[in-house]
């Protein structure tokens, strides 16, 4: 049937004038791309999901924007600088470098991590961010076709620490900085955050935090309470840090960051001890960690105690920081052994104002921390940090600081791409997951058998630790496990059936060295509950031998509206996540209107935009590429001929 259309649609093109032709030209594509979305339509509902068309996971994207701040205070010796990329698909990636205008493309396998580093040239210590309170144009861009996972290392002599990059689709415009208190001690390391910039926008920003009572000040000696307003543009990254005068006193989380377009914002500390009121405590280390916008703030998180060894039989467990989004904001705390279930500790409060934060615990003795398994709750959207200790807290001479941020339960997916560091100076690398599952279906168990990690179940998996997953049901409806892995420079996939959802992290650790990072984050990648298969329609509204009016929807549920709880069956409209010329395309550009973002913060069901023909004397292809939340992909393929002229 398709091959006849095509057929009677050539017979007309060659017996047409050719300033018509453009016209006939959209018109078969049209065709094409209507019979083609009903033959995916088709197939979505009777094929199994494969690994690439779940990977709704809000860290993966195709358009990443990154900083890198600063770790220690120059000069000091310098390891790697590693940005590492993944991706279920071959794929390219292009990366631009806005300090020195450069760009270069690297093909990536998938499943494969390609690692970019400063000792092959593509990275370069001046992209490390270094003026405080300045404009400057330091921003690194990663594109790619297809969705791609980044995370990036900063690793110095005996200082390390890394982040999950969040790509522009998980972006917003009001942020809450997370860090850590400054640290006078045998340098005058400080904490603070760097904001990215992917266009023209002003942000303001209002410091709140720590050292309100003049204890400390900036680099360029603003205070808290202090309000101001950067004009950014494309690639342009602004840092603020403290002084570095005080030792647990001053800390600048809980400032306000708002901008007018959506930006990326990026949380560190030099260097630190943790915690840094720790007396003579050996293992300082870099913190890093690139922080979810409030609009992915949650109301409940998971988490487990670090795997490591107390030697010393003084310090247990770990620090965690809860950061409040909004005024009079109550939250509980409670934690229990993993192996008994036993309840251990509470905890809670109320955090008067919006980014007021409380540590568990600030301490300069080691001491019995918040240890096991531990669940976080609040009555108010809640942001929760978990920082590694030093070496000396513990007698562990593995495992010195780094921070993370937690997902929150509306941050988790039924799947992840991740990736652990190439570097050599890590050893042993680990991932902690925690998992949700329906325990009143009677097939709960299969579910849970269902999570598998490249292939493999995840609750027999050779490198999962005791006790495994199947064995960990813990109080409040959660399942956990950790996995060992070695240095294997592979991506890890992680899958389940939409019954299982599982958030999680990353670390690992050399001598007196470490690094943790999530796997899962961002902004949530589809409603709670979504289950849409089909890709998104594309409708064309008006045609033009030189532009293309489009509409795209996502407005197919079924049922309409949903059930709170979706059947076999349902479709649910995760919304639409980008629209995206392709690599391949010449001679066209995108016409958003007023939402100049290829990729969106929000998920619209329906939005209009135009495909352009730049130059209307030369020809022009390429193809329209619409993407849902839940990565299934429908295109338009456009081809242009100008009048008179046959190439």
């Amino acid at each position: 049937m398709l091959g006849v259309k095509l057929t009677a649609f050539v017979l007309v093109m060659e017996h047409t004038p050719m300033q018509h032709r453009c016209s006939i030209l959209s018109r078969i594509a049209t065709a094409i791309i209507i019979v083609l979305l009903a033959g995916n339509a088709i197939s979505a509902q009777i094929r199994k999901p494969n690994a690439e068309s779940m990977l709704n996971n809000g860290a993966l994207g195709t358009e990443f924007w990154i900083a890198i701040p600063p770790n220690e205070i120059n000069p000091f010796p310098v390891e790697e600088l590693h940005i590492y990329l993944a991706s279920a698909t071959n794929t390219q990636i292009t990366v631009f470098d806005a300090s020195s205008g450069k760009k270069f493309n690297r093909n990536l396998k998938a499943n494969e991590v390609l690692t970019l580093s400063d000792a092959k040239g593509e990275t370069n210590w001046t992209m490390e961010v270094r003026e405080p309170e300045e404009v400057l144009q330091k921003g690194i861009k990663i594109s790619s076709p297809t969705p791609v996972s980044v995370y990036v290392l900063n690793s110095k002599a005996v200082t390390s620490d890394g982040y999950m990059a969040l790509p522009v689709s998980s972006w917003d415009r009001e942020y809450i900085a997370a860090s850590y208190y400054d640290f006078s001690e045998v340098k005058k390391w400080a904490g603070g955050f760097v904001v990215v910039a992917r266009e023209p926008t002003k942000v303001s920003i209002t410091l709140r935090g720590a050292g309100g009572n003049g204890a400390g000040r900036t680099a360029l000696g603003k205070k808290i309470g202090d309000q101001f307003t950067v004009s950014m543009d494309e690639g342009d990254v602004y840092m603020v840090h403290g002084d570095g005068q005080t030792r647990g006193e001053f800390d600048l989380t809980g400032s306000s960051i708002v901008a007018d377009k959506p930006i990326g914002v990026i949380g560190f500390h030099m260097r630190t001890t943790m915690p840094n009121l720790l007396v003579n405590g050996n293992g300082r280390n870099h913190l890093v960690e690139m922080l979810p916008p409030t609009s992915a703030w949650g109301t409940r998180y998971a988490t487990v105690e670090l795997q490591r060894e107390s030697r010393n039989n003084q310090g247990k467990g770990d620090v965690f920081r809860v950061i409040a989004k909004d005024p009079n904001t109550r939250w509980t705390l409670t934690y229990y052994d993993k192996v008994t279930k036993k309840l251990v500790g509470k905890a809670g409060g109320l955090l008067a104002k919006a980014g007021d934060f409380w540590d568990l615990s600030q301490t300069g003795t080691p001491t019995n921390l918040t240890t096991g398994y531990s669940i976080w709750t609040a009555d108010k959207p809640l942001l929760v940090m978990q920082y590694s200790c030093s070496s000396s807290f513990d007698g562990d001479p593995a495992l010195d600081p780094f921070m993370m941020v937690l997902p929150a339960e509306t941050q988790y997916a039924n799947s992840a791409l991740f990736q652990f560091p190439t570097s050599s100076k890590f050893t042993k690398h680990r991932l902690n997951l925690l998992v949700t599952v329906d325990t009143t279906d009677p097939n709960h168990t299969e579910h849970l058998k269902s999570l598998t990690i490249d292939g493999t179940p995840i609750w027999s998996h050779l490198k999962a630790i005791e006790p495994k997953l199947l064995s960990n049901k813990m109080p409040q409806g959660y399942y956990w496990t950790t996995l060992d892995f070695g240095n294997e420079p592979l991506a890890h996939s992680i899958t389940s059936t939409g019954s299982v959802k599982f958030g999680g992290y990353a670390y690992g650790y050399g001598t007196v060295d470490a690094y943790g990072w999530p796997i899962t984050g961002g902004k949530p990648s589809s409603p709670v509950n979504t289950v849409d298969t089909l890709p998104p329609v594309i409708t064309i509204q008006g045609l033009d031998c030189h532009f293309r009016e489009y509409t795209v929807l996502e407005q197919r549920n079924v049922p309409n509206p949903p059930r709170p709880v979706p059947q076999n069956g349902d479709q649910v409209e995760s919304g639409i996540q980008s629209i995206q010329l392709s690599s391949t395309a010449r001679n066209l550009r995108l016409d958003l209107g007023q939402d100049s973002a290829t990729a969106f913060t929000t998920a619209p069901k329906s939005f209009s935009f135009r495909a352009v023909v730049i130059d209307t004397t030369k020809n022009a292809s390429g193809s329209i590429l619409v993407r849902d939340w839940n990565n299934n992909l429908a295109s338009d393929t456009l081809t242009y001929t100008p009048p008179n002229r046959i190439d």
